[in-house]
C-alpha cells in the first residue's frame, strides 16, 4: 500500500489545502483496523490532532480530520491512541463552533 505516501504529501507543509483534504479523504476512507496503531506516531497523529482543531478556517480539513478519527475508532488499539490523545477533549469546543 501506499500509506506512507499519503501520510507523507498530508503533512507536506507546501500542500495546497485542497491536496491536503483530498489526501485525508484517502486515508479516512481505508479500513486498516489495527495497522493504523503503526502510523499513529509523532507528526501524523499531531497533524490529526491539529485538523480536529475548531479554529482552523478550512472546514474541509475539520470535517475529513473527523472521518479519520472515526475511522481509526473502529479499532480497539487505535481507538485507545484517540482515547489517549487530546481529540476527544477538542470535541465539545468542536461541536459548539461548528
Amino acid at each position: 500500500m501506499y500509506i506512507d505516501d499519503f501520510i507523507k504529501i498530508t503533512l507536506n507543509p507546501k500542500a495546497v489545502d485542497e491536496l491536503t483534504i483530498e489526501m485525508l479523504g484517502l486515508l479516512s476512507h481505508m479500513r486498516l483496523g489495527d495497522v493504523w496503531s503503526n502510523y499513529l506516531k509523532g507528526d501524523f497523529l499531531a497533524f490529526v490532532i491539529d485538523s480536529c482543531n475548531s479554529k482552523i478556517k478550512n472546514e474541509d480539513i475539520v470535517l475529513e480530520g473527523l472521518g479519520l478519527v472515526a475511522n481509526f475508532c473502529a479499532s480497539k488499539k487505535t481507538c485507545s491512541v484517540v482515547v489517549n490523545s487530546a481529540i476527544l477533549s477538542m470535541l465539545p469546543d468542536l461541536l459548539e463552533e461548528k
